[in-house]
Order: C-alpha cells, then sequence, then structure tokens
C-alpha cells in the first residue's frame, strides 16, 4: 500500500494553486471553441458544397445508423459467372434545334460555273450558330436649335427635351448600367472582371467610373425597392432565410438545442396551418447566387454597399420568378424618370403590370 505524502504550503501558495487551476480549465474550454471554429472556417471556406452536408459533432449518433453492436455481419460467398454482353445499338446525336426567335442572318452560296437555264428544284438549309461579341457604341444625341421668334429685347430659340437619364449630366445610358449589375447579381462578375472583358473590347474604364455609375443605378431605383418590401410585409405569410457569418459559442451542440427549443412552437406550425410548408428549401434555392456572389467579393465595403447590394438582389430575384429578362427590364426602368418612379413605383415593380411595360420586357 502505497503511502500519502503531505506537503504543507502557504495560504498564498494555495490560492495560487487554485487560480492555476481555475486558468487551466478555461484554457482548455478556450481551446476546444477555437478547434470548433477552426472546423468551421474549413468548412465554409475550402467545401465548394457545404450546404448540402454538414458534419455531425463528435460523439452525436447519426438517425439512420445503427449501432456498433446491433450491426451483424452476413457471411460472404463468391459467385462466378459468364454473361453474354449485350450489343449495343448505335444511335445517331439528335442536334435540338436553334430557338425560333433568334434572329436569321440569310447566306446564300450558289453552286460554281452553273450552266445558263438551269432550273431550281429546291433548297439544302443548314442553320448553326453564330456569336458577336457585345456591340458597344456610342450614341450621339443630336438636337437641332431653332430661333422661333426674335425681336429687338428677346430671342425665342426652341430645342427638344434630353431624354431622361439615369445620371443626369452623365455618359452612361441605361442599357450601361444594367449591363453592370447584371453582371455582377446575376453572374457574379466583379468590376475589375468587367473592366477587363471591355478592354478587350477596346473600352478602357476605370472601376471607380463603374462603381460610381452602379451606385446611380441603385439610387434610381430605390424606391421600386421599398415599394416590393412593403408589398411583401403585407403578405400573410413569408419565407425566409439569411447567409451569415457564424458566431459561435463555447458549446456549439448545447446552443443548438436551445435554438431549437426556443423555436419549436415556430417549428410545428406546417401541421396546423396547411399553408406552410414543411421547410424553407424554396427561399434557400433563391439565395444561392448570393452566396456564389459573396465567394468572390467576400464582403461589403460598407453598410451602404450592403444596402445596395440587398436593393438589387431583391429586385432582381423578384424578375427571376416572374420570368422577366432582367437586362431589359432595368434597361426600361433606368430609361424612367425618378419623379415618376416616386409617383409610380406599383407600375415598374416587375412582375406587377401584365400588360405594359414588363410584357414587352418578356418577349424582346
Amino acid at each position: 500500500m502505497t503511502g500519502t505524502e503531505t506537503i504543507t504550503i502557504t495560504k498564498a501558495e494555495y490560492e495560487e494553486l487554485i487560480s492555476f487551476k481555475a486558468e487551466l480549465v478555461c484554457f482548455k474550454s478556450e481551446v476546444a471553441l477555437l478547434k470548433h471554429q477552426l472546423a468551421e472556417l474549413k468548412r465554409l471556406v475550402f467545401v465548394a458544397k457545404s450546404e448540402r452536408f454538414i458534419s455531425p459533432a463528435p460523439g452525436q449518433l447519426s438517425l439512420f445508423d445503427l449501432p456498433q453492436e446491433l450491426q451483424v455481419e452476413k457471411p460472404l460467398e463468391e459467385i462466378t459467372y459468364n454473361r453474354a454482353k449485350p450489343e449495343k445499338e448505335k444511335k445517331q446525336p439528335l442536334r435540338s434545334e436553334l430557338p425560333a426567335h433568334l434572329p436569321r442572318k440569310i447566306e446564300v452560296i450558289e453552286p460554281e460555273n452553273i450552266p445558263e437555264g438551269s432550273k431550281k428544284i429546291g433548297e439544302a438549309i443548314t442553320e448553326i450558330l453564330e456569336y458577336e461579341a457585345a456591340n458597344i457604341y456610342v450614341r450621339r444625341i443630336v438636337r437641332p436649335k431653332y430661333i422661333v421668334e426674335s425681336n429687338d429685347e428677346s430671342t425665342k430659340i426652341a430645342i427638344a427635351e434630353l431624354p431622361s437619364l439615369p445620371i443626369p449630366k452623365g455618359n452612361a445610358c441605361p442599357s450601361v448600367i444594367a449591363c453592370l449589375m447584371v453582371s455582377k447579381f446575376v453572374d457574379h462578375l466583379l468590376f475589375y472582371r468587367l473592366s477587363q472583358i471591355l478592354k478587350r473590347q477596346g473600352l478602357h474604364l476605370a472601376e471607380s467610373n463603374i462603381g460610381g455609375w452602379f451606385n446611380a443605378g441603385c439610387t434610381h431605383i430605390e424606391h421600386l425597392y421599398r415599394t416590393l418590401l412593403l408589398k411583401i410585409l403585407l403578405s400573410d405569410y413569408l419565407m425566409a432565410d439569411e447567409t451569415p457569418i457564424p458566431v459561435l459559442t463555447r458549446s456549439a451542440i448545447g446552443r443548438d438545442i436551445a435554438y431549437t427549443l426556443t423555436l419549436w412552437p415556430r417549428l410545428i406550425r406546417y401541421i396546423e396551418d396547411g399553408r406552410f410548408q414543411i421547410d424553407n428549401n424554396l427561399i434557400e434555392n433563391s439565395t444561392r447566387p448570393v452566396a456564389l456572389s459573396r465567394r468572390n467579393y467576400m464582403f461589403a465595403g460598407s453598410h451602404e454597399a450592403a444596402h445596395r447590394s440587398a436593393v438589387i438582389y431583391s429586385l432582381l430575384a423578384t424578375c427571376k420568378i416572374n420570368n422577366i429578362e432582367p437586362q431589359a427590364w432595368l434597361t426600361n426602368t433606368l430609361s424612367g424618370s425618378p419623379i415618376v418612379h416616386k409617383l409610380n413605383c406599383t407600375h415598374y415593380c416587375p412582375g406587377k403590370n401584365k400588360t405594359g411595360i414588363l410584357e414587352k420586357t418578356r418577349s424582346s
């Protein structure tokens, strides 16, 4: 039997020992937290499809896996057999027809050295898909001036009004600003990459110019966003999702359980009202473009920039669910005066008007 050794220490040393043990427990807790944060960060950064699968926490049982002691290994036996390999019938690949709404440029190729008096009996038609780079041009607006009345005291000059522009005294047309918005928020192109694409086509634009045009376009359609937001808030059933930056606590599992229990009355609402969905997959799928863009620019430069992103994402997502071409809708909307937008916001919101400007954007 091992004897017990007694060591005498001072009260100050005892208090120091207790303090050391408390710090040790705190350090271990912080290490566990940092390990958990590192694992979550790796999942967010390096796993491209992380939203589809979340690895279970250590020690957490799977719902569909049997415990190890309940899994019975069945004896294996080897079976060999011969099978005649069927001959596969080679099928000719079918080419899908090119869309009928695309414009056709007719090119007629006549045979060479055709004798005079030959009779045409038909045509062999071949359609192939062609592509031209974006057609960038300068729209030069000329407004003639006329003297309609003149006397010794004054001269009256007549000149047509300048069409409404999204940037007063600016040199960017609505189609250019619409292209910037769609390229960033639909095609997930950074403005830097877009400037490089335009440079290859002979147009050199500074990123500061692109950013200024984009901000002016967002200001131009801010009233439409507010009208859309008001319409959504008046609905009796909303589905929502978020793309958060994770903030972890010392007990991630305990936090999740507590969070679920807090929301439990809301989670079971779908069994009380048939209008409610069991999940919010529809809204999650609609927010995937946000996640794609976020991987490119990582963060918004300011609260104002984040708000402008919310404005564009909301309006373009509404275009998508209403089958409206976003480039055409933005071009038409930015061509209108902001004062008109204030007076008739509902008319310009995507999906509201069924016979006017939006029908034209669908068919264009």
